[in-house]
């Protein structure tokens, strides 16, 4: 596909595996607080490479401008945590020596648990052809607010349509409410269960939408 440039003079392009490392240091800069950035910049790249390598990987976006890596989206068949943990055991085993207080954080233990069900080969979400997963989705801070988010949902968006989806799924934090009225400007909608939302939100592909510049990945 051509290479095609916004107003802001950003570029999206097809990241690979010699890109990891810019991936993880942008997610521990966006993310400074966040479980996986606590565990460290080995762990950070052995989640990315196992989510851009995996059979269940469909396309990891960058996002440029003047040349450097400012931003990236991960879109995924499924979700596949039990794989990352298998990479990454040893990894997550030396920290959580190094630094017991990690198995405390927030959400961590029932994630590591269902994690290492998965790994046993006890359940475990199955692929949906119609719906492509966003995994992540993150812009460097020095560059957040400036309308980069967006043309990376642009670009996903673009994919997941080439790639015959039905919709888009990602999941946010329920209270992050600046990322919530992004997506919703961008189309997305809040998915309940029972009532209550939780973070999944998705995005139909199969609606009349307006129309947006259109962005192409090289």
């Amino acid at each position: 596909m051509a290479q095609q440039h916004d107003a802001s003079g950003s570029a999206c392009r097809r990241l690979n595996t010699a890109d990891i490392a810019q991936v993880a240091s942008i997610h521990s800069a966006a993310f400074p607080g966040g479980t996986l950035t606590a565990f460290g910049g080995r762990c950070l790249e052995q989640f990315y490479a196992w989510h851009m390598e995996g059979k269940h990987a469909i396309a990891a976006i960058g996002l440029e401008r003047g040349g450097a890596l400012i931003g990236y989206c991960i879109l995924l068949r499924r979700n596949d945590f039990g794989g990352f943990l298998r990479r990454a055991f040893l990894t997550i085993a030396g920290r959580l020596l190094q630094s017991p207080s990690l198995a405390l954080r927030s959400g961590f233990v029932p994630r590591l648990r269902g994690g290492l069900s998965l790994v046993a080969g006890r359940g475990g979400a199955t692929s949906q052809p119609d719906v492509i997963r966003i995994l992540a989705i993150a812009v460097h801070p020095s560059f957040q607010g400036q309308g980069f988010g967006p043309v990376l949902l642009r670009a996903a968006t673009a994919i997941a349509r080439e790639q015959g989806a039905a919709s888009l799924a990602l999941s946010v934090h329920p209270k992050n409410e600046r990322a919530l009225r992004a997506y919703a400007r961008d189309g997305w909608e809040r998915v309940l269960v029972d009532g209550v939302f939780a973070g999944s939100m998705r995005k139909s592909l199969r609606k009349s939408a307006v129309k947006m510049p259109a962005i192409s990945v090289l």
